[in-house]
């Protein structure tokens, strides 16, 4: 049962992958919020597995920005991961202080709060037994509150990250007299970074995520080339799972477009026909 809990990824993950994690980076990190000088608003759809019964499917709408002093980014996002008879649906918002170290070098320090409603439909469960006491035909839910906490180095030539969400460790408890669950919000660990390295027309930027839920450490890492800051191309490679592709457009200086495809390696590929991931860029309210 734990696994049809929390099955939402590989390596034992609870929060939903995004193979454009470089783009959205702001939903893994609140100290990125405000990280520009524009207010920038995401939206990004995943549909994993394709081919998979009940495969996960993932929803993310994000939007931060500076305040007037520069210093300050607000923020927050929403979200919705449905796999099979499970949906996490939560809501966050974030504040971020950043400040300079040198010249040219900034470091951001960001926190974040909200509520997380986990969701079972029980009519979509067949039951051995139907008079099973821990589990009914009907919609079982329980809400929690979330955090997470974060720091982001940076300027215009890298990046650095680290973060922390479901820093609570908030304990699931589905019925108001049984205490002794152990479904929990495990706490989740990223180390991001990347580099970008300018050849004439083109920027080139390699970039890694590791992530650790205890026990396990999973990496994934990729690259990604910009011709003129109007179109990009990229490759994306992810530990015991597979590679993909990625496109993006720089449609005008305000909205961009980017799409992602991922080809798996493993066994399961025999019944997935990969996984799609699309996302839409508005930026506005430009400070400068």
């Amino acid at each position: 049962m734990l696994f049809v809990f929390f099955g939402f990824g590989s390596f034992a993950q609870q929060l939903p992958q995004s193979t454009q994690y470089m783009i959205n980076d702001y939903v893994l990190n609140p100290a990125i919020g405000g990280n520009k000088s524009y207010f920038d608003a995401k939206a990004n759809q995943r549909l994993q597995w394709v081919g998979v019964t009940d495969a996960p499917r993932t929803f993310v709408f994000s939007l931060h920005g500076p305040m007037q002093n520069q210093k300050v980014g607000l923020g927050g996002f929403i979200f919705s991961d449905i796999t099979g008879p499970t949906r996490r649906t939560g809501a966050k918002i974030s504040y971020a202080y950043h400040f300079k170290l040198t010249d040219d070098i900034k470091l951001s320090l960001g926190v974040s709060g909200g509520v997380l409603q986990f969701l079972l439909d029980g009519s979509k469960l067949d039951l051995q037994d139907q008079n099973d006491l821990a589990l009914s035909n009907g919609i079982q839910s329980v809400v929690v509150p979330d955090a997470a906490a974060g720091l982001y180095l940076y300027n215009e030539k890298f990046f650095f990250s680290l973060s922390a969400p479901q820093l609570m460790n908030t304990k699931l408890q589905f019925f108001e007299d049984y205490e002794n669950t152990l479904s929990r919000l495990s706490q989740h660990f990223y180390a991001m970074g990347g580099y970008n390295i300018p050849l004439g027309d083109f920027v080139i930027q390699p970039s890694f995520l590791v992530k650790y839920v205890d026990p396990i450490i999973a990496f994934e890492g990729g690259v990604r080339a910009t011709y003129n800051d109007l179109i990009w191309l990229g490759a994306n490679f992810r530990q015991d799972d597979g590679v993909a592709g990625l496109l993006g457009y720089n449609i005008n200086e305000h909205f961009a477009f980017a799409y992602s495809y991922d080809v798996p390696m493993l066994s399961y590929s025999n019944y997935s026909n990969g996984s799609h991931e699309i996302l839409l860029q508005i930026k506005f309210l430009d400070k400068k």
